[in-house]
């Protein structure tokens, strides 16, 4: 489909307004009058009206599903025919992507998938065009193609055999594995629209219910030091009812299973699936033993789910040849994050729990499968895009080496491992000395003073509680910081720097505006150079803005966007040998034809400075979490970090 789009959207590279133009309904769901879009791109609201016409006319010429939709009083909008082409057109000009679990699209996949997996017959694609109530000039080949990726995570692959139709082939004990991540089990978002009835019959309990099984699993579990996560409990009984409902034998058992240098017996999970599978027995009459393909699949199912909290079960002797790779993964990860950020992870806790989440991943990469527990809900945006993107980053190392898809959950594991050890870097601060001002009575400043005292006593070298006269008659003072009541807003106080707070608020709000405050306790601007502030020209309002040229040729930067939109290009070098902070701005409020509202381009030599790395993480964390801020200071040229975190 990207082939077609690049051609029927070709017209649009020949003006850049056009573009521009196009770019900015393609980013609103929502109506777009022409004098909003006039003021935007710096022209008339008739030259708007205009080039909506020749759009208009391009698109009905060239670009078949996709037309601009104009209503009086609204304004105009971009419209296309299917969820896929709006998605696909979006990905085509790299504009963010919700996640779009539950569409038409994704549901038609889903179905595809199912039917596929409990199909004991090839299927015909019109017999699948008929179920999913399309029309038989399409050919769900977008669907086709997205199914094929899904079981490419299972080392399965899609065969077309002709004159019968589609089968799924491969490992049975992949089969299992992908029929039980389409069971979404875990899912408060899954609408069921179409029903594949062989499919879900394949999960009724033949022995007994399922809150009966459960009961039996976690006493087991109970009985043992192993732990599974509430979600990792419920793919486990999926996988155990399924597994009961199947006749397995050994031919089931594939050839990458039989020459595994994996001995599953010595494990603890091996000892719990034994006691399952005993109590089974005794608690439902007819239920026969599984045997020990049935053992072995649910042992592998158990040590890809278990959540490994305890170190000193992470040992060859529980885990074999999966404790040589999870700490050669891991090993991979540190070096990788050193080289990136140019400081060193010296904290061993960090290093033993890196091994704990490799551990169920090595399980898998010996099976070959990528295979993890369902949570389409999580939120996969953060206001920690650097260490997201190295994650991202090393994903794709441990894709390219071990041929291993990171899932989302897997990748936010390791972002919380990494950050017990950025959390760990503590940074140094001076002691501050503090004059309350009593202008309403020293008892008025008491709660100040013991919130003060509870929660920042080592920032806090000395608090004085004085009166104004008090301070006018001392000559020596050298005090770093003067509190005042809010009253004294409407005095002439002439000590600074001053902060006035309320009355009577709540320990809470005392406490944010406190962090607030200390927070230039820190030496921010001692180790981060100033903010320098560029204002970009208009032009590139109808153009992309040219942010190449201000960056170093012989630098390597960590690229990515923040905000809600993205519309912030951060661009960052741990490894500067001059250093500076460069914030790239349009002076209305403007954007360019990428959708960039501000591009900040951060050299920074870290050399081994963990507080410097640390600082940086933090104030990028400011940014993406209130990215609007930023254009406020590209207005008052704010070039003080500690303010910046201060005014936040």
């Amino acid at each position: 489909m990207q082939r077609e789009l690049a051609k029927g959207l070709f017209f649009l590279e020949n003006i850049s307004r056009h573009k521009a133009l196009f770019l900015l309904l393609l980013r609103s769901d929502d109506f777009i009058t022409s004098d909003e879009l006039a003021d935007k791109l710096s022209v008339t609201s008739r030259t708007i009206k205009s080039d909506i016409k020749s759009i208009s006319r391009n698109l009905e010429e060239t670009a078949a599903g996709i037309r601009i939709d104009a209503k009086r009083s609204k304004g105009v909008r971009v419209v296309f025919e299917s969820e896929a082409l709006k998605n696909a057109t979006k990905e085509y000009f790299k504009i963010y992507q919700v996640n779009n679990i539950g569409t038409d699209f994704e549901k038609r996949v889903t179905y595809i998938v199912r039917r596929l997996l409990s199909a004991r017959q090839p299927v015909r694609v019109e017999k699948l065009q008929e179920e999913l109530y399309v029309n038989t000039s399409n050919y769900i080949q977008q669907e086709i193609q997205a199914v094929r990726v899904i079981l490419r995570k299972y080392n399965l692959s899609l065969q077309m055999i002709s004159k019968y139709g589609f089968c799924v082939q491969g490992d049975y004990f992949n089969k299992l594995l992908c029929i039980v991540k389409m069971y979404h089990y875990f899912s408060d978002t899954e609408v069921q629209e179409f029903d594949v009835a062989p499919f879900f019959q394949m999960f009724i309990p033949k022995f007994g219910t399922r809150e009966q099984i459960k009961t039996i699993v976690c006493q087991c579990l109970s009985a043992t030091r192993i732990v599974f996560s509430d979600i990792a409990l419920e793919k486990f009984m999926i996988f155990y009812i399924l597994l009961c409902n199947k006749q397995i034998t050994e031919s089931h058992k594939s050839r990458t299973i039989q020459m595994m240098d994996f001995d599953y017996r010595i494990t603890d999970e091996y000892g719990l699936v034994l006691s399952i599978d005993k109590k089974m027995k005794e608690s439902f009459p007819g239920y026969e033993s599984g045997n020990q393909v049935f053992i072995e699949f649910m042992t592998y199912m158990a040590v890809m789910n278990t959540d490994l909290y305890r170190f000193k079960d992470c040992t060859e002797e529980k885990y074999g040849s999966l404790i040589p790779l999870s700490r050669e993964i891991c090993g991979l990860v540190i070096s990788e994050f050193e080289s990136v950020f140019k400081v060193q992870m010296i904290s061993d806790t960090v290093k033993k729990d890196l091994v704990k989440v490799m551990i169920p991943i090595s399980m898998k990469i010996k099976l070959g499968i990528s295979d993890d527990l369902d949570l389409f809900f999580y939120n996969q945006q953060s206001n920690k895009p650097i260490i997201t993107g190295f994650i991202d980053m090393v994903s794709s190392v441990l894709k390219e080496f071990f041929q291993y898809e990171v899932s989302v959950r897997e990748r936010n594991l390791i972002l919380n491992v990494l950050y017990e050890f950025i959390n760990g870097i503590e940074l140094s601060h001076k002691k501050l000395k503090i004059a309350l001002i009593a202008i309403n009575g020293r008892l008025s400043t008491q709660q100040l003073k013991f919130c003060m005292r509870k929660g920042y006593a080592s920032f806090i070298e000395k608090i004085d509680t004085k009166v104004l006269y008090e301070l006018e008659r001392q000559n020596d003072w050298d005090y770093d910081y003067y509190f005042c009541p809010a009253y004294g807003k409407n005095m002439d106080i002439p000590y600074k720097p001053v902060y006035f707070f309320e009355e009577g608020i709540t320990e809470e709000e005392y406490e944010r505006k406190l962090d607030m405050i200390f927070v230039s306790a820190y030496n921010y601007d001692g180790l981060l150079p100033s903010l320098h502030y560029i204002q970009i020209e208009d032009i590139y309002k109808i153009q992309a803005f040219p942010i190449e040229k201000f960056l170093n040729r012989s630098a390597v930067y960590m690229d990515t966007l923040i905000g809600k939109n993205h519309t912030i290009a951060l661009y960052v070098c741990f490894d500067s040998n001059e250093e500076s902070i460069d914030v790239f701005y349009f002076d209305n409020e403007g954007m360019d034809t990428n959708g960039i509202t501000q591009y900040v381009c951060m050299n920074l030599n870290v050399h081994g400075n963990s507080q410097k790395f640390k600082m940086i993480l933090d104030f990028i964390s400011k940014l993406a979490d209130k990215p609007e801020r930023l254009s406020q200071y590209c207005r008052e040229q704010e070039t003080s970090i500690s303010r910046f975190f201060q005014r936040f």
